[in-house]
């Protein structure tokens, strides 16, 4: 599979360089320059910007790729064109301007989709006694720091807060390795101010602890501290029950600890008669989870790809549930896109959200 990869990542490079020569040259013709050895200059722009696309979670990668996808896709409808009318017109304007607009269009919508976070509601029922209906509220991937700053977060916990939620949940990567110690501190801060009846509890993500970077911002420690301080709960494999109705099992992050609880020995401990909720990071073990009996589970982490067409691959890797919400008979599974994103400040594979579930019995 990664020898795979590696062999896409290569024909990517040399396809993108090679359309960045042709590009070049277009522009060379057009503008009607005499440079000598201009193919030799032509070579080296191309292999540098080539280059630029190599590291993927770049912002420069990100408006390379979409570039070259768009000038290819227009190369091609204008070849058609030409071949349906039997025609032999150049374009050549056409082709120069169209992909650098197409790009400038989905890089400010990308960004627009990244920063306006909306509220995504799903309705549930379950055939089991509740005392009340609930709503709750899930947030996941914040990456406080990377795509939101303190104001922003401010004013959507002040609109949260309007809402009345029985219970919060955090799910994970709420900060990561490019959030200050300082923004860590102030993010949980806001969020443990959230109004609920029954309290705000934790699972971690797999970026939360910085365990991709040797030059943390802060310690597990400060952020364990900081969490508590605010008042919310951390499950790492923990079961909570809210009000007499509903268990709520939160899962260690499998990147952080593969020897975690396995979801049945964890239901074992449970009462089947109440509402039964599990809360992974990961969408991992969907069919294991509906099989030995929970209601619904919650996840994040897909980011529902962030940048198109991501998402359709990690949908296919995990053949499963990668964005969205799918009901099977007693079962729900809710997997979040995100309230924010990583790397960059774009988005143009769904949406940035926060999760309301109300729960009717």
């Amino acid at each position: 599979m990664f020898g795979l990869f590696i062999i896409f990542i290569i024909f990517i490079l040399i396809a993108i360089y090679f359309y960045t020569y042709y590009y070049l040259k277009q522009i060379y013709i057009a503008l009607k320059l005499n440079i000598k050895y201009y193919y030799i200059i032509l070579a080296i722009i191309s292999i540098l910007i080539a280059l630029l696309s190599l590291n993927i979670f770049s912002f420069s990668a990100i408006i390379i790729l979409h570039w070259f996808i768009f000038g290819v896709f227009i190369n091609l409808i204008l070849l058609i064109i030409n071949k349906v009318r039997k025609t032999n017109i150049n374009y050549r304007k056409i082709k120069l301007i169209m992909s650098c607009v197409l790009t400038l269009l989905i890089m400010i919508y990308g960004y627009f989709n990244m920063t306006n976070v909306i509220n995504t509601t799903y309705n549930l029922k379950t055939s089991k006694d509740l005392e009340q209906d609930y709503k709750v509220l899930f947030i996941s991937d914040l990456h406080f720091g990377t795509t939101m700053d303190i104001h922003k977060l401010e004013n959507i916990t002040k609109k949260i807060n309007k809402e009345n939620y029985d219970f919060a949940i955090l799910g994970g990567d709420i900060v990561d390795e490019n959030t200050s110690h300082e923004e860590m501190i102030n993010c949980f801060k806001l969020l443990g101010n959230i109004k609920t009846k029954y309290g705000i509890y934790y699972t971690y993500g797999n970026h939360d602890t910085e365990p991709y970077t040797n030059d943390k911002n802060y310690t597990e420690k400060e952020l364990i501290d900081n969490i508590k301080n605010n008042n919310i709960i951390i499950l790492e494999d923990d079961i909570v029950t809210i009000n007499d109705d509903i268990m709520l099992l939160g899962r260690k992050e499998i990147s952080m600890d593969s020897l975690r609880l396995d979801t049945k020995e964890a239901i074992n401990k449970m009462d089947k008669d109440k509402y039964l909720i599990v809360v992974d990071h990961q969408p991992l073990d969907i069919s294991y989870n509906e099989k030995v009996g929970f209601n619904l589970q919650l996840s994040g982490h897909t980011h529902a790809g962030q940048v198109f067409p991501a998402g359709t691959f990690i949908k296919l890797f995990l053949n499963e549930v990668a964005f969205g919400h799918e009901n099977r008979e007693n079962y729900d599974i809710i997997v979040s896109a995100g309230m924010g994103g990583w790397a960059y400040k774009f988005r143009t594979s769904a949406h940035s959200e926060y999760i309301t579930v109300n729960i009717s019995g």
